[in-house]
């Protein structure tokens, strides 16, 4: 069987935090590797350390002790500007609330992180309709994410496929799909 790379390696990390002059351990001493293409679920009750987890690896909060390196980059290592610059050009998220804008279409919603680049107006359209045709999108370009007894609205999973289209878009890595062009 072949071994992957890990593409984030957590050692010996460990994360608390403050609740007036109590000290509350959430994650004590973890040490985890996660190889490129594994599927992986974290599960646990309310409280068990699941999202405090995911905020480290993606460089919104700090460990206490241990690294977190990702895709060979030390996040734990970067100072505030330098890890900032890090989740703009390689972290994606997607929140449990979809937080797209609802008066903006499906085209603005996934275009708007766009409008931060340098792209132009072209390159920012034609990157839009690739990411929403690799999702089977593109017949709802119009579409607003949530507007009700209408047939001009997203349905509840179009909704996560919107934010995904703003995941591919977020990337600095080759993005590929085979009907279409590579995004970059």
């Amino acid at each position: 069987m072949e071994r992957k790379n890990p593409i984030v390696q957590i050692k010996h990390v460990s994360k608390s935090y403050r609740r007036g002059s109590q000290i509350v351990p959430v994650l004590n001493d973890i040490t985890v590797d996660i190889n490129e293409g594994e599927f992986l679920a974290l599960m646990g009750p309310s409280g068990s350390g699941k999202s405090t987890l995911l905020n480290l690896i993606a460089g919104i909060d700090r460990v206490d002790s241990g690294s977190i390196l990702v895709d060979g980059v030390e996040i734990t290592g970067l100072v505030e500007t330098e890890l900032a610059n890090w989740r703009a050009n390689h972290v994606g998220f997607v929140f449990q609330f979809y937080n797209l804008i609802p008066v903006l279409t499906a085209f603005e919603n996934v275009e708007l992180p766009l409008l931060l680049t340098r792209l132009t107006r072209k390159e920012r359209k034609k990157h839009v309709e690739i990411a929403l045709a690799a999702v089977n999108l593109s017949h709802r370009l119009a579409h607003y994410p949530a507007q009700p007894v209408s047939y001009t609205h997203l349905r509840a999973h179009e909704t996560v496929l919107d934010l995904v289209c703003r995941l591919l878009l977020e990337k600095k890595k080759k993005i590929t799909n085979h009907k279409y062009k590579t995004l970059k």
